[in-house]
């Protein structure tokens, strides 16, 4: 019952967000979170719930608690995500051409993401 309230309550409130700013939400393409079984939940979920209203939602588990993970599996996998943040890192804020090329890259190779997000630990 108290999952299925947060479940409800997360749910509602990114309707509301969506809502207030004129966005379908079969227009939302994708979404990342944290896998809390109240985000993910196979049949209550808030992403479930929104997966009913857009079922080509894209979903993702984000990368810094993946390399949490990671880092409690084995220091090889620790240390494989800390170059893999580094270099995101690298490539998203050293500069602002670089920047700019990156995202120019990604376009042109039809990512599905036009950007990279900036990670710390």
């Amino acid at each position: 019952p108290a999952r299925q309230e947060r479940t409800s309550t997360i749910y509602l409130a990114i309707m509301e967000m969506l809502a207030k700013r004129g966005i379908e939400p079969t227009k939302v393409i994708s979404i990342t979170t944290d896998g809390a079984p109240a985000m993910i939940g196979r049949e209550e979920g808030a992403v479930t719930r929104m997966k009913k209203d857009n079922p080509d939602l894209l979903t993702y588990h984000c990368i810094i608690h993946q390399s949490v993970l990671c880092a409690s599996l084995s220091d090889e996998h620790a240390e494989v995500m800390t170059s893999v943040m580094k270099m995101i890192n690298f490539l998203r804020a050293s500069s602002s051409y670089q920047h700019r090329m990156l995202r120019e890259f990604l376009k042109e190779v039809d990512a599905k993401a036009d950007d990279l997000l900036l990670h710390n630990n």
